[in-house]
């Protein structure tokens, strides 16, 4: 009687065991998951923002331009009109400035929105990394399986066609930023 308690025992013991390794193995994938979802959200809004701060910043540095293109004249007008003589007094005066200060500035937002949203992005492919490799190990793969969600993640990664290009062809030849055509070979 005794080594059947003891047996008894043991075998609950065990199933204790198991399952709350079953539990374990369900909460963990369903918490990768779940921040591999929340990581998604986060490089849309990131992008949203990215592109919404750089539109408007090009847009106040393009209406502040034309808005200078338009004031410009009508003071240098101003200031010869009449014949007073005093060519070079304009040079005293205190005239709107066209710098390129606000260029510098939106350069810094494309620099730092950029690294915000690639930071977002890495993140979330740590998520799906880390999830990949947890449903696909043996134990866990079976656990999820019976209990859980076994199905791996499908990351999609905003990049540009340039990016794709180079990589599937392993060559990133055209280095020319500001897309000057290069002389042709003769």
């Amino acid at each position: 009687m005794k080594k059947l308690l003891v047996a008894g025992g043991a075998v609950v013991v065990l199933l204790i065991f198991i399952f709350c390794v079953c539990i374990g193995t369900v909460n963990r994938e369903v918490t990768l998951r779940t921040g591999f979802e929340a990581s998604e959200k986060n490089v849309t809004i990131s992008f949203d923002k990215m592109w919404k701060t750089l539109a408007n910043q090009a847009e106040i540095n393009e209406k502040y331009k034309d808005d200078f293109k338009d004031v410009a004249p009508e003071l240098v007008e101003a200031r010869y009109k009449g014949g007073t003589g005093k060519l070079m007094a304009w040079i005293q005066e205190h005239n709107p400035e066209f710098t390129p200060a606000m260029y510098t500035k939106l350069m810094d937002s494309v620099a730092q929105e950029r690294t915000v949203f690639n930071r977002e992005q890495q993140k979330m492919i740590d998520y799906h990394r880390e999830h990949t490799q947890f449903v696909r190990k043996p134990v866990q793969k079976m656990i999820l399986g019976m209990f859980g969600d076994s199905s791996e993640l499908t990351i999609s990664l905003i990049t540009s066609s340039k990016t794709e290009d180079v990589v599937a062809t392993g060559k990133d030849d055209d280095v020319n930023l500001f897309d000057k055509k290069k002389p042709e070979k003769e």
